[in-house]
Parts: C-alpha cells; sequence; structure tokens
C-alpha cells in the first residue's frame, strides 16, 4: 500500500473492530440475561414450597394448635411469621417477574372496586407494615374499573411494603383511594424520601437506591419496576413524588370502567 492508501484501509479495519466487539458484547449481555431469568424462575419456584410449609408451622404454633408458648415464644413466633410475609412476598414478585419476562404475564381483567381491592391490599401485607400506623382516605361509595385484581393487589401491597421499610418504626402511612376522571391509589410515607437523580433511575429492573440508611432494607430491586409494567399494562401508570428527609408519595393510575 501506498502511505494514502493506508489511512483507508485501517479505518474500515477500526470499523469492523468495534462492530465485532459489539456484537460480542451484546451476546455475553443476551446470555447474561437468559441466564438471570432462569434463576429468578427456578429459585422462586423451589423457595415457594418450604416457605409454604414453614408459614404453615408458624401460624399454628401461634394459635396454640401444637401446644401453648410462653410470653417470650409467642413474641418471637409473631416476628418470624413477619420475616416469613416478607420473604414469600420476595418469591411472589421473582415468579411475577420472571412471567414478565418470558411473556406469560397475561392479565385477567375483571371489573372491580378499587377501593375493596386497595382494604385486601392492606390486609395482605399487615405483618409487614409493623409497628406503623396505616390510615386510608377513600370516597363512601366504589371506585369501579376493569382491573386483574391480584396484579392490582400486587402493586399496592409492593407500595406499602416499601413505605414500611423506609420509614421510621411508627410511622404513618397514608393511603388515598380517588376516581375523579381516573382511578387512583396513592400511599404516602414519612421516609427518607428520594433524590431528583434517583428517582430518574427508581423504576429500573434490579435497580435499589443505596445509602447510609438503606444498607439493611431487604429487597430484591424488582418491586418498583415490576409494579410500573403492571399499571402499564392496564393502560395506567406509576408515579412518584418525593423530597429527601420529607417522606415521598406514589400513586398508582388506572382507567375507571366507561
Amino acid at each position: 500500500f501506498r502511505a494514502d492508501g493506508i489511512s483507508p484501509v485501517s479505518q474500515t479495519a477500526n470499523r469492523v473492530s468495534s462492530g465485532l466487539h459489539r456484537v460480542s458484547r451484546n451476546a455475553r449481555i443476551a446470555s447474561l440475561e437468559k441466564t438471570k431469568r432462569e434463576f429468578l424462575n427456578v429459585a422462586s419456584h423451589e423457595l415457594r414450597g418450604p416457605m409454604t410449609v414453614i408459614k404453615g408451622y408458624l401460624t399454628m404454633l401461634e394459635a396454640g394448635s401444637l401446644g401453648d408458648l410462653s410470653p417470650q415464644t409467642q413474641s418471637i413466633v409473631h416476628l418470624l411469621i413477619a420475616k416469613s410475609d416478607e420473604v414469600n412476598w420476595m418469591v411472589e414478585q421473582m415468579v411475577e417477574a420472571a412471567r414478565l419476562e418470558d411473556g406469560r404475564m397475561t392479565l385477567k381483567k375483571l371489573p372491580a372496586d378499587l377501593v375493596a381491592l386497595t382494604d385486601l391490599a392492606i390486609e395482605g401485607v399487615r405483618q409487614l407494615l409493623g409497628k406503623h400506623h396505616p390510615s386510608v382516605e377513600k370516597p363512601s361509595k366504589a371506585v369501579e374499573a376493569e382491573v386483574d385484581p391480584d396484579r392490582f393487589q400486587i402493586v399496592v401491597r409492593n407500595l406499602l411494603s416499601n413505605a414500611a421499610k423506609y420509614s421510621p418504626h411508627g410511622a404513618h402511612i397514608k393511603i388515598r383511594v380517588s376516581g375523579n376522571g381516573v382511578g387512583k391509589v396513592a400511599v404516602t410515607d414519612e421516609g427518607i424520601g428520594i433524590t431528583e437523580e434517583d428517582q430518574a433511575r427508581l423504576f429500573s429492573r434490579f435497580v435499589r437506591i443505596e445509602t447510609k440508611a438503606t444498607q439493611s432494607v431487604s429487597g430484591t430491586g424488582l418491586g418498583l419496576w415490576l409494579s410500573r409494567e403492571i399499571a402499564r399494562m392496564h393502560d395506567g401508570d406509576l408515579t412518584v413524588e418525593s423530597t429527601p428527609g420529607r417522606g415521598s408519595t406514589f400513586t398508582l393510575r388506572v382507567p375507571l370502567s366507561r
């Protein structure tokens, strides 16, 4: 090659090399994503059975079916039940996330009252709320919408669970259900709040906001991502408003029945 011919050849070689690198990198990413989905699928199903048995025996102990317990043991059993509920809740998120990623999640929409579904969701996480004080503001009449009742409750339970995790013990959690133009369930906590920078990536998969105040908080990093995806499958959305140090409000919106 002459000197003026080397440069084009070199540039072409660099483009080909960059293209091959991107293909190789994308293949590795796809392989990792597949492995991650398979792990979620297997781990969630393998955990489900043992946790059901554990929760069953703990409930029997608490009820006294296996004999009388001392007051100290009774308090420990109550704590263990709360922790088993927490694990079961994470397993449920993993199962639903695996279904969503594999394209196996289909909604079974039914006419439902969002007020009643929210009440059921609160009862479903009563143990996880611990010493927090939930208060519900809701209309006197039904708020009708076509939703998948189970998936709708998953979203509300996730918002309540997060509010409890990121708020001081004994703090208030406000739940507001409304139906003016659109069905809304807003959950407001008195927690640590979220910066604007962190809000931008809050709904990404496997993302957890790491600060000194959240180091001891358990979770999968799937809850908010899964919740927003479920909301959008309902032609709705899930949004957040927050100020660091002053708490957060997460709002689930879904269309009302026509």
